[in-house]
């Protein structure tokens, strides 16, 4: 198994909205084959940080994510719906 655990950044004012909608993204996530487990939480709504987790079978399973999920496909740009959100950025710990 493995933990994959980050942090996005987003302005603080659209942490609220930002988290309703990336809750989709978790839905489609956990659908996904080797996923285990995908959870977003405010960690920091004043710095406008989430914390992500996810859990995944096996690093095939990963790098299969990884590349579907860099590219924007129709089913997530449906899921998301923030096109009006910038994120200021991810870091993975």
């Amino acid at each position: 198994m493995l933990i994959v655990t980050g942090y996005v950044h987003v302005e603080p004012s659209d942490v609220d909205a930002f988290a309703a909608d990336i809750q989709a993204l978790a839905r489609i996530t956990r659908q996904r084959n080797g996923s285990l487990s995908y959870g977003v939480a405010v960690d920091d709504p004043l710095a406008g940080r989430l914390l992500v987790v996810e859990r995944w079978r096996d690093q095939a399973a990963l790098a299969w994510f990884k590349k579907c999920h860099f590219q924007v496909t129709p089913e997530i740009d449906r899921a998301l719906m923030i096109k009006g959100f910038l994120v200021l950025g991810v870091t993975l710990i």
